[in-house]
């Protein structure tokens, strides 16, 4: 299902936006991604040799993981808005600083992934993953086929990141007793 929707609305967006625009589109999508590739500390692999063993110790990576993200994002999203983005199309700039914050919260979702597969409570994850592909999909074919503007487009992916972090969030506080904490 998440594949079929993935492709169909891959499919239409070339068709709605021309050659130009659909580049500039993914411009945008991999200019945050590269902000993504920063983010991920390569913490998913700790997590998934260490949780799995002592799941308490969560809470101890957490607070640290999120301040660690913090630091790294602020340098990283000054030179994009400051630096790299000004000499694009304002468009293009606004695509991808919306798709950079959608990064953050995959990051995010990546991470709560990788802690609930180690504590093997993924019972919510599969309906995270496909509703959120689904919001994706649907809410980028309704903004194409609603003529919208392009800088619009990355707003479905944003929206179905946050709600997937929404969801996961509680199955990993359940799932591994997670605190949120900064000592």
């Amino acid at each position: 299902l998440t594949w079929g929707v993935a492709l169909v609305t891959l499919k239409v967006l070339p068709d709605y936006l021309g050659a130009s625009s659909f580049g500039s589109y993914q411009v945008g999508d991999a200019w945050g991604y590269s902000l993504a590739v920063f983010l991920t500390l390569g913490v998913d692999t700790y997590i998934s040799r260490e949780i799995a063993v002592r799941p308490k110790h969560a809470s101890d990576l957490f607070g640290g993981l999120l301040v660690a993200r913090a630091v790294v994002l602020m340098p990283l999203a000054l030179y994009t808005w400051f630096f790299w983005l000004p000499a694009q199309v304002e468009e293009v700039r606004v695509a991808g600083m919306l798709f950079s914050i959608g990064y953050v919260f995959t990051a995010m979702n990546q991470t709560f992934q990788q802690m609930l597969q180690a504590a093997s409570k993924v019972s919510g994850l599969a309906i995270a993953n496909v509703a959120g592909k689904i919001l994706w999909g649907g809410g980028t074919l309704g903004l194409a086929l609603a003529r919208m503007p392009f800088w619009t487009l990355p707003l479905p992916y944003v929206v179905a990141e946050a709600a997937k972090l929404a969801v996961l969030y509680p199955s990993v506080k359940k799932a591994v007793d997670l605190e949120i904490r900064f000592d």
